[in-house]
């Protein structure tokens, strides 16, 4: 073959080599980008994480992927890709940050990269040197996420051959790392905010309720799985004289701090008129008649259900809240009218209650929607099925011989109610059972 025709077709075979690799390029230049578009939905940096997980170990066409990132205490929590068994990574899911890695390196910032082309350039790692074997790797490369002074979280890939990076392999780790650092950032402001949000939340709920003769009770609350939602569900247990007692239950209208500080306020002030006046639905009128002048925005619903040892009786009287539902074993659970009235802060007042016997061993159940609204089901539905759900409660407490733990076992239930992912809505309940004098 003339010399003229080798050349042509060895610089055809050339052109041909790069144009591919220019090809494959602008492909993981697209799967990069959509990766980075994908973690613009998430509000956690482990959700950023697993979106990044899923999809390198594909663009790079390595062993695996893991991000890390550092969590509070000093701890690096290290996510990994979907290829390697649990088993494998299982014991390696958290360390601390003053581990000796090359990713805590990293991440502590006494390296700027970390890469090591073959397994025996791990050996100043004794721990990465028996992780490798057992994860079958052989070459490691770690990039930081810059976050100011110290990353945010590192990308960490490992090849099951000695690999040594080319420089499209770079700049494709360079634009995830780029792209990726917004996501980082915000997460960690969302997760910081969501923190506060819930020391809030907690701190406006009552630390301790006050024992009440008579009365087994047993509380929940379940904050929303939204970030940066904070809830305006609350109870509380107001002593008003010797056999009185008044339980409550409410939701403020709203997700954010506004609302969890407007429920401290519409707590303590129901409470003030509780004890004032041991009346519910004049409490719930005087309550309603300050918020409305005192705070335009202001809108609630509650629950007071004032519980009389002696008579055995339950005086009921609700601003625009879900009414309780009454179980008995042996017994199907129903949904018990309670005086109605318009929400707290709408001025419209009218607020009137009903007195119910409340039998020993008798059990009440007041709750906020969290606990009953299911997507794409009527809320009648939803109530109905958690009666039923109560029932069966009280029944597994019965056949197990421990109906003193019947208020325990039903918010037990309740908090396997609300642990669907799916659920955004904060969610509280209060249970109570009629003990009576001498149980």
């Amino acid at each position: 073959m003339p010399v003229n025709n080798v050349e042509e077709i060895r610089s055809a075979d050339s052109l041909h080599a790069q144009l591919g690799r220019e090809r494959r390029a602008r492909q993981h230049r697209l799967e990069i980008d959509r990766l980075v578009a994908e973690t613009s939905g998430q509000v956690t940096r482990e959700g950023v994480a697993e979106v990044l997980v899923a999809g390198a170990s594909k663009i790079f066409n390595c062993r695996w992927a893991m991000i890390a990132f550092i969590e509070s205490d000093e701890i690096v929590k290290m996510v990994h890709g979907p290829e390697v068994p649990s088993e494998v990574f299982g014991s390696c899911t958290s360390v601390p940050l003053s581990a000796v890695l090359p990713t805590t390196d990293v991440l502590r910032g006494d390296r700027d990269v970390c890469e090591l082309v073959d397994r025996s350039e791990f050996a100043p790692w004794p721990d990465l040197v028996a992780h490798a074997e057992q994860s079958g790797y052989r070459s490691l490369f770690v990039e930081p996420i810059p976050d100011g002074d110290r990353p945010a979280a590192a990308v960490v890939l490992a090849w099951s051959e000695a690999h040594k990076l080319d420089e499209a392999e770079r700049e494709l780790i360079n634009e995830l790392v780029v792209g990726v650092a917004t996501a980082f950032a915000r997460s960690a402001n969302t997760e910081s905010d969501q923190e506060l949000a819930t020391t809030l939340q907690n701190s406006l709920l009552p630390a301790r309720l006050p024992a009440v003769e008579g009365l087994d009770i047993a509380v929940l609350y379940e904050a929303g799985r939204k970030a940066q939602d904070v809830g305006g569900d609350w109870y509380d247990v107001v002593k008003l004289d010797d056999r009185r007692s008044a339980i409550v239950i409410g939701d403020v209208m709203g997700h954010d701090a506004r609302a969890a500080g407007e429920m401290g306020q519409i707590r303590h002030v129901l409470a003030a008129h509780l004890l004032a006046t041991g009346d519910p639905s004049e409490s719930l009128r005087l309550a309603d008649q300050y918020f409305h002048v005192r705070s335009f925005n202001t809108m609630a619903t509650a629950l007071v259900i004032v519980f009389d040892s002696f008579a055995a009786t339950v005086e009921l009287a609700s601003a625009g809240h879900l009414f309780p539902v009454m179980a008995e074993l042996g017994e199907l659970s129903v949904v018990v009218e309670s005086g109605l009235g318009p929400p707290i802060g709408s001025g419209l007042g009218g607020y009137r209650s009903l007195v119910r016997l409340f039998p020993h061993d008798a059990v009440l159940v007041a709750f906020t929607d969290g606990v009953v609204e299911l997507r794409n089901e009527d809320i009648d539905d939803s109530i109905g099925h958690f009666c039923r759900a109560i029932d069966q409660a009280i029944e597994t407490a019965a056949r197990c011989d421990q109906q003193q733990a019947t208020a325990d076992a039903i918010v037990d239930m309740i908090t396997s109610r609300v642990a669907d992912p799916n659920r955004t809505d904060d969610a509280a309940a209060i249970v109570f059972r009629n003990q009576g004098h001498n149980d």
